[in-house]
Protein backbone atom coordinates (compact mmCIF):
# COMPACT_ATOMS: atom_id res chain seq x y z
CA UNK A 1 0.00 0.00 0.00
CA UNK A 2 1.06 3.63 -0.75
CA UNK A 3 0.55 4.76 2.52
CA UNK A 4 0.27 3.61 6.03
CA UNK A 5 -1.82 5.97 7.19
CA UNK A 6 -5.01 3.87 8.00
CA UNK A 7 -7.46 1.62 6.60
CA UNK A 8 -9.43 2.80 4.75
CA UNK A 9 -6.12 4.97 4.02
CA UNK A 10 -7.11 8.83 4.23
CA UNK A 11 -5.15 9.61 1.36
CA UNK A 12 -6.37 9.34 -2.18
CA UNK A 13 -4.58 8.18 -5.43
CA UNK A 14 -4.71 10.01 -8.10
CA UNK A 15 -7.27 12.02 -9.15
CA UNK A 16 -9.29 10.42 -6.48
CA UNK A 17 -11.04 7.99 -9.52
CA UNK A 18 -10.62 3.94 -9.61
CA UNK A 19 -8.70 2.89 -12.87
CA UNK A 20 -11.98 1.56 -14.30
CA UNK A 21 -12.95 5.06 -14.88
CA UNK A 22 -11.67 6.48 -17.93
CA UNK A 23 -11.33 9.94 -16.33
CA UNK A 24 -8.69 8.04 -13.88
CA UNK A 25 -5.29 9.96 -13.49
CA UNK A 26 -3.48 8.76 -16.86
CA UNK A 27 0.32 8.09 -17.07
CA UNK A 28 1.10 7.36 -20.88
CA UNK A 29 4.36 7.13 -23.25
CA UNK A 30 6.07 5.33 -20.71
CA UNK A 31 9.69 3.71 -21.13
CA UNK A 32 13.03 2.86 -20.32
CA UNK A 33 15.20 5.35 -20.12
CA UNK A 34 19.24 4.99 -21.50
CA UNK A 35 20.12 7.63 -19.05
CA UNK A 36 23.99 8.13 -21.30
CA UNK A 37 22.24 8.18 -24.82
CA UNK A 38 18.96 9.80 -23.54
CA UNK A 39 17.40 7.49 -25.77
CA UNK A 40 13.58 6.01 -24.24
CA UNK A 41 12.54 2.11 -25.22
CA UNK A 42 9.33 1.60 -25.28
CA UNK A 43 8.48 -1.96 -24.41
CA UNK A 44 5.12 -1.99 -22.80
CA UNK A 45 5.52 -3.96 -19.96
CA UNK A 46 3.51 -2.20 -17.46
CA UNK A 47 2.00 -4.57 -14.37
CA UNK A 48 -1.09 -3.53 -12.94
CA UNK A 49 -0.47 -4.96 -9.73
CA UNK A 50 -2.56 -3.39 -6.98
CA UNK A 51 -1.97 -4.46 -3.09
CA UNK A 52 -5.92 -3.64 -2.50
CA UNK A 53 -8.19 -3.31 -5.63
CA UNK A 54 -10.77 -2.15 -2.10
CA UNK A 55 -8.65 1.51 -2.00
CA UNK A 56 -6.92 1.69 -5.02
CA UNK A 57 -6.90 0.15 -8.73
CA UNK A 58 -4.83 0.11 -11.98
CA UNK A 59 -5.36 -0.48 -15.73
CA UNK A 60 -3.46 -0.53 -18.34
CA UNK A 61 -5.87 0.57 -21.37
CA UNK A 62 -3.15 0.64 -24.20
CA UNK A 63 0.38 0.28 -25.08
CA UNK A 64 2.62 1.89 -22.71
CA UNK A 65 -0.22 3.48 -20.92
CA UNK A 66 -1.84 2.76 -17.38
CA UNK A 67 -4.81 4.51 -15.37
CA UNK A 68 -4.30 4.50 -11.61
CA UNK A 69 -6.56 5.86 -8.94
CA UNK A 70 -8.41 5.44 -5.44
CA UNK A 71 -10.49 7.95 -2.96
CA UNK A 72 -9.10 7.09 -0.03
CA UNK A 73 -11.32 8.94 2.59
Amino acid sequence: MATQNGVPPLTQMGDGLFASDPAAAPMSTLCDVDAGAWRCFHYDQQSPYQTDTQFYTVAHPGFGAIRLGGPGS
